[in-house]
């Protein structure tokens, strides 16, 4: 699956739309296996004379749109379900500051990059809950209306694509989760088997969604590296036992980023073909960071965009944080961070493969990297939804407290337009808090004679007149094991 260096035969033959022409090493552009992360390349100057900005806009709305920047040779081999296009919105402003418009240019913040000293005696700084609605121009890269539920629907679409057209029928690799179900997911649409190993910690909704899907899904008692080399083990005996299986593990294959550098085009193209001052991103593995700032790079490369690269900055949790560490350490490789422990699953990786990347991507756009409490995160994921309507996922919950902290720091600034990726939506984790003690409390109205009384502007308690009516909604004890005990529909 890295080893295809050459699109012009399929080319010449007119089957396909894409101008891919080799893979490179990430580390020294040499055109061969160096045994670090293997990066596509594209013939950018012909794509420059054949394609134009407005041929892109008049597309479908998905992610196939950039079909001559991605590496499918031939459509005909497309594993898609509408992936790609997801919205981007602005986050409710303060009435007394004024709102900018999608297309106007705000000020850079004038910040030095590097990692900021943000830590208290527990490793993180509280910030005020309402200091980002202070900024004019914050919007949100929402990944949360994926097929999948998440931005691994776009890894997912293209790699299967790419693998079901060279000939894979086997794919295998570890995950924290949402990778695990959106490969189960299109490996299923393209009749391909998937093998994944998952930390035995993982959530119910991460296995459930795999085994639906039909993966072949093995709990690991350790951590996501762990199962990277559970997986890469069984793959190499598998195959010297005749198999044909093939390891996909992140940036073990090039394809993945290729999906997901689709982010970076969507955010140029939304903003009227111009990057914004920053992108904040909850980083575990680090894939998208290097795939939006590719995206970035190959549109400069282009001549579409002539903005300036913005800053990429890395949100870490402060309990799994090991690029952050490097990058303070002056280092462009990360140890294993032990003992990794965060609610975020999604970043806990305790070592990117492609660390030397991301941490050169942050350092070279003048970002850097910040870290996030649990409680931190777990605040946003609980407030957000009813600030902006919006359920983030806990890494997207992450990375908004994350430019809290980036504003506080003065890593951005005000008039910044900055743009948070989330990278899900917050019904992956549904139980993360047990509002049971708070459903229970809730009245049951009698459908004959209850009433609501009217509420006053600013009330937090709903006033019930539930008349001959003053029992508990009966989510509690219940006798048949779905959490109702025959009142829980009315």
């Amino acid at each position: 699956m890295t080893k295809d260096n050459s699109s012009s035969s399929c080319r010449n033959n007119s089957c396909s739309s894409s101008y891919m022409t080799h893979l490179e090493c990430s580390r020294c552009s040499h055109i061969e296996d160096c045994n670090n992360p293997l990066l596509v390349r594209y013939d950018l100057e012909r794509v420059a004379k054949l394609l134009t900005k407005e041929m892109i806009s008049s597309r479908e709305a998905s992610l196939w749109r950039y079909r001559e920047l991605l590496p499918l040779q031939d459509m005909a081999y497309k594993v898609s379900m509408g992936e790609g296009m997801s919205p981007l919105w602005k986050v409710n402003s303060s009435s007394s500051y004024p709102s900018s418009s999608l297309h106007s240019e705000a000020p850079r913040a004038n910040a030095n990059g590097g990692s900021y000293n943000n830590n208290n005696s527990d490793g993180s700084i509280v910030s005020s809950s309402s200091s980002y609605l202070n900024m004019t121009s914050l919007w949100i890269k929402d990944e949360s209306q994926m097929p999948t539920g998440t931005f691994k629907s776009r890894g997912s679409s293209v790699a299967i694509s790419r693998a079901k057209e060279l000939g894979l029928k086997t794919v295998c690799l570890p995950s924290n989760g949402n990778a695990g179900g959106a490969w189960a997911c299109y490996g299923a649409r393209a009749r391909m088997n998937v093998v994944l190993a998952i930390p035995k910690d993982a959530t119910c909704m991460a296995k459930e969604e795999a085994m639906i899907y039909g993966a072949s899904v093995y709990l690991v008692d350790g951590m996501i590296t762990d199962c990277g080399r559970i997986i890469n083990d069984y793959v190499k005996r598998e195959n010297r036992a005749g198999g044909t299986s093939f390891e996909v593990s992140t940036l073990k294959e090039p394809y993945r980023v290729e999906g997901k550098k689709t982010m970076g085009y969507e955010i140029a193209e939304q903003l009227g073909w111009q990057f914004p001052d920053a992108i904040v991103y909850p980083t575990g593995g680090g894939v998208g960071i290097i795939a939006i700032y590719k995206a970035f790079q190959e549109l400069l490369d282009l001549g579409w965009v002539h903005s300036p690269m913005p800053k990429f900055i890395s949100i870490q949790s402060n309990g799994c944080s090991p690029l952050k560490k490097a990058f303070d350490n002056g280092q462009d490789r990360c140890e294993v961070f032990e003992n990794a422990s965060t609610i975020a699953v999604g970043m806990r990786v305790p070592k990117s493969f492609g660390d030397f990347m991301i941490i050169d991507i942050c350092k070279k756009t003048n970002g850097g990297f910040l870290t996030v409490s649990d409680t931190e995160i777990l605040n946003m994921y609980k407030e957000f939804p009813r600030r902006e309507g919006a359920f983030l996922c806990l890494e997207g919950a992450a990375a908004m407290v994350g430019v809290e902290k980036a504003l506080e720091c003065n890593m951005i600034g005000c008039n910044d337009r900055v743009i948070c990726i989330n990278t899900g939506t917050g019904l992956k984790t549904p139980t993360i808090f047990n509002h049971s003690s708070i459903i229970n409390q809730l009245p049951i109205l009698d459908k004959k004679f209850g009433s609501i009384d009217i509420i006053n502007d600013g009330g937090d308690t709903n006033k019930i007149n539930n008349n001959n009516n003053n029992s508990s909604n009966g989510c509690h004890g219940s006798s048949n094991g779905n959490g109702h005990n025959g009142h829980g529909h009315q």
